[in-house]
């Protein structure tokens, strides 16, 4: 028997695309001047802060090289970065949207668990060439573009019967189960070692499924197949040892029959989501191609209200793609039809 795993895929909301730095502004500007890299209607980003970010992060231990390498780009993604925190703010203060901290934390938190912990973030955030503040400056970026989705189009926009449909159409993430089998090439002996079966723990059974089991795959992992859906075992022609595994609570052990002959069955582990627990997330991911399209657009809207100017000393500002870009290239990244550009995420998160 082959060993798989499945795995519910990451969902991500509209806002994850939106990245933008916590940097402050100072002063206002007619225009590009003097000391000015970047100008966001009265927000302007000055060369020497531009120019602390830069220098932090070439000096933190474990820079990636393709910050060290190509310095320009890394200071056209700083602005970039800076532009957007700022179109983003506007935004969400012309939705009324407000963010409290408990959001920002919970993003933050996010960012932890999907970069895999603290030191995975901080390795990470080093080799994107980020500080402390600036990824604090993403969780709160995505925070507040996830609030202004959620302004934007509510949750409610999806009815309960669509939410129940999907729940209906992702049983398999709901609903799976961990066993250990130990194969036997007849129904009579796996029923003699039974008793014995029964007795034993765990670490036992894996023990004596890793003697005695004639399947070699399964045996070579004491028995366990790892968290597996009912459509695991129907789909390999199992429907019985599904109806084995399901319809047993966890800690037992008993005998069924199999493709191979017969396997005392060991419940490791059930894992179950009800539809109450599952709603709100199917609901947000049922409503979130509307909810991007709203955020892009207001986004976009604001974006191109706002005085923007970048030195061109540093590049230039590419309207369509809401982008900061090098000087001299002329070709624009988003042509007709194709999806609104958006900064990309510096930490990896997996989408």
């Amino acid at each position: 028997m082959k060993r798989t795993t499945r795995t519910r895929a990451a969902r991500t909301t509209a806002a994850t695309a939106l990245l933008a730095l916590a940097l402050s502004g100072c002063g206002g500007s007619d225009g590009v001047r003097a000391g000015a890299a970047a100008l966001v209607g009265d927000e302007r980003l000055t060369t020497d802060r531009l120019a602390e970010v830069v220098d932090d992060a070439l000096s933190t231990p474990g820079v990636g090289q393709e910050v060290t390498a190509d310095v320009a780009s890394f200071q056209r993604s700083v602005l970039t970065e800076f532009i957007t925190v700022e179109v983003v703010e506007e935004a969400a203060r012309r939705a009324g949207v407000e963010l409290d901290q408990g959001a920002v934390d919970a993003q933050y938190a996010g960012l932890v668990e999907a970069t895999g912990g603290p030191e995975e973030l901080a390795a990470q955030a080093a080799a994107a060439g980020l500080s402390e503040e600036r990824v604090r400056g993403i969780a709160r970026n995505r925070a507040l573009s996830e609030a202004l989705g959620q302004a934007l189009v509510p949750d409610d926009q999806v009815s309960d019967a669509d939410v129940r449909a999907a729940y209906d159409a992702q049983a398999d993430d709901f609903d799976q189960v961990r066993i250990a089998v130990l194969v036997q090439p007849t129904l009579a002996e796996a029923q003699a070692l039974l008793p014995q079966a029964q007795g034993l723990d765990e670490a036992g059974f894996a023990a004596l499924a890793t003697e005695r089991s004639s399947d070699q795959a399964s045996a070579a992992q004491g028995g366990d197949l790892g968290l597996q859906p009912r459509s695991t075992f129907v789909e390999a022609g199992q429907p019985q040892l599904a109806e084995a595994a399901f319809g047993a609570a966890v800690g037992s052990t008993l005998v069924t029959e199999v493709p191979q002959g017969a396997a005392v069955v060991r419940v490791l582990e059930r894992q179950t989501t009800t539809f109450e627990q599952a709603a709100p997330d199917l609901r947000a991911e049922l409503v979130g191609p509307e909810r991007q399209a709203a955020v892009e657009a207001a986004v976009r809207d604001a974006a191109d209200d706002l005085d923007i100017t970048v030195n061109p000393r540093f590049g230039r500002w590419d309207v369509d793609a809401l982008d900061v870009v090098a000087e001299d290239d002329r070709e624009l990244s988003r042509e007709a039809g194709a999806e609104p550009a958006t900064s990309e995420d510096p930490l990896q998160i997996p989408q």
